[in-house]
């Protein structure tokens, strides 16, 4: 089902749909960033190095939990798909969003949530 806010945000700052997946992408360099629906209204971005996604291995990700918040998302995307577009590995894992990175928000505690755009 297409979210209609997420889908007027994606036009704004010039991502496409894919609707095969019913997903967001925007690609630059050796990654691409992907604005994904989720349940209950929820969404999420993650980044990815080319190559990786047929693993499903995600190297950044950040989720909202309202819709208020789902221009943060492409926002931070848009940072995320310039600052990583060497794909350099070692960058990205010092990121707070990597999920590789055990002092980062994934390292913490389920119930502190700080993956989450509140």
């Amino acid at each position: 089902m297409l979210n209609y806010r997420l889908h007027l945000l994606a036009a704004q700052y010039g991502w496409h749909h894919n609707k095969r997946y019913n997903l967001y992408q925007k690609v630059n360099g050796r990654v691409f960033v992907y604005v994904t629906p989720m349940l209950w209204g929820y969404a999420q971005v993650q980044l990815y190095k080319r190559g990786y996604s047929e693993m499903s291995v995600c190297k950044l990700e950040l989720r909202a939990e309202t819709a208020e918040r789902y221009r943060d998302l492409f926002q931070v995307g848009e940072v995320w798909i310039q600052k990583y577009s060497s794909g350099d590995e070692k960058l990205m894992a010092s990121d707070i969003y990597a999920v590789s990175n055990p002092k980062g928000v994934w390292g913490t505690k389920a119930e502190e949530g700080l993956y989450w755009i509140r």
